[in-house]
């Protein structure tokens, strides 16, 4: 096909579709290499496009009796199973129409393929589930994405900590107010504008889908059955004292100390160290440097005694 042929089925989907096509390079007048970014169908609204991707098409000399080569760059919000999966639907078509134009057939396989697929394959960093194709959800100018209740959650509690620290600042600092409210992104600390979300309709979506319901635990009348004979059998065991009474052992070594008209309890480590204390005071107390002074008499009469039980064994001999 020569440069003229190809200018003129390029002009031709510039009218026909809203996607940019951007001529990389060319020879002789005649484009080679092109750049097509395509987006879903969503009426116009970009806020509503979650995926996207840039088609690189290069048209060798003998289109289009020979296929294009076809590369995706930059998918957005894909995995790359898909894309894959892309580019062999792509080459397929390209062997159907070869001999004919096909860049048009392309692009619209393209944008179908994101049509279906308008849903970001990431996680909610706020909840860290992954976002379903049912989950309803929001993007931030960013291009961060969230499921909608998941960040309701989070301005509202951002909202309640700055209410909390104003509070307490007028208690301890009267006077001194803290900085205004500024919410920001949860993954890269952007600014996060008020007029550009609804609080009470991000509060009124449901929660994601893969949240984990609470769940309801019944309990089985057999299983009620097996606590009744264990009741009683923990009565009986107690009555025999088979079963240990951690409050009664806690309180096995309980002193009562009289201070005036109170008394105070003490803990089995206070009556560890209270009886430390004595035995020490005991042990002083038993030293011979501390004994009383005995009397002369009691010890002339120890004397004495030992003296005469000597004679008296001495006598018999």
């Amino acid at each position: 096909m020569s440069g003229e042929e190809v200018l003129e089925e390029l002009e031709a989907l510039e009218a026909i579709l809203e996607e940019t096509i951007e001529v990389v390079s060319s020879t002789n007048n005649r484009p080679t290499d092109l750049a097509i970014q395509i987006n879903p169908l969503t009426e116009g609204e970009q806020e509503k496009q979650y995926v996207s991707l840039t088609l690189s098409v290069h048209l060798p000399p003998e289109y289009p009796g020979c296929p294009p080569k076809i590369q995706v760059r930059n998918p957005r919000g894909l995995e790359d199973g898909a894309v894959n999966g892309l580019l062999s639907d792509m080459e397929a078509r390209c062997d159907e129409y070869q001999g004919c134009p096909v860049l048009f057939e392309l692009i619209e396989l393209a944008r179908e393929f994101l049509t279906t697929r308008n849903v970001p394959v990431c996680k909610c960093i706020i909840c860290l589930n992954n976002i379903e194709e049912n989950d309803e959800f929001t993007k931030t100018e960013c291009l961060h994405f969230f499921h909608k209740r998941c960040l309701g959650r989070y301005i509202t509690n951002m909202q309640e900590s700055y209410e909390a620290e104003r509070a307490e600042a007028a208690i301890n600092n009267k006077g001194s107010t803290p900085k205004e409210l500024e919410l920001v992104c949860p993954v890269c600390r952007e600014g996060i504008h008020q007029y550009k979300y609804n609080l009470a309709e991000l509060m009124l979506a449901p929660p994601p889908v893969l949240e984990p319901a609470e769940e309801v635990y019944t309990i089985d009348p057999n299983i009620r059955k097996i606590q009744e004979q264990m009741k009683t059998l923990y009565i009986q065991q107690k009555n025999k004292g088979g079963i240990i009474d951690v409050e009664a052992e806690e309180k096995k070594y309980l002193i009562l100390t009289n201070h005036g008209e109170t008394f105070a309890e003490l803990s089995p480590t206070d009556y560890q160290l209270v009886n430390q204390t004595s035995e020490g005071a005991s042990s002083t107390s038993s030293s011979p440097s501390h004994q009383p002074n005995e009397s002369k008499k009691n010890r002339n009469w120890r004397g004495r005694g030992r003296g005469f039980r000597g004679r008296g064994y001495r006598g018999k001999r």
